[in-house]
């Protein structure tokens, strides 16, 4: 399971879990958001790295309006 955290300054304000569901090292994989929850899969190429799944996972959430300061999503 991936976690990212993310903080200003020293104070964390949040906490993202990405856990693979299907695909093996070195092809494509599929990866659930299991917090915040989010419906769906994002694909990602397992050789591509932590740092490119996190910024796919954070795209997909911003995407869908998560973590916004007016609290649309």
């Amino acid at each position: 399971m991936l976690i990212i955290k993310l903080s200003i300054n020293q104070d964390q304000i949040d906490e993202i879990h990405v856990q693979r569901v299907s695909g093996n090292e070195g092809g494509w994989c599929e990866y659930a958001v299991r917090k915040p929850s989010i419906p769906g899969t994002v694909r990602h190429h397992y050789d591509d790295g932590a740092v490119a799944l996190a910024a796919t996972v954070l795209s997909a959430l911003a995407e869908r309006g998560y973590g916004r300061r007016d609290e649309r999503a």
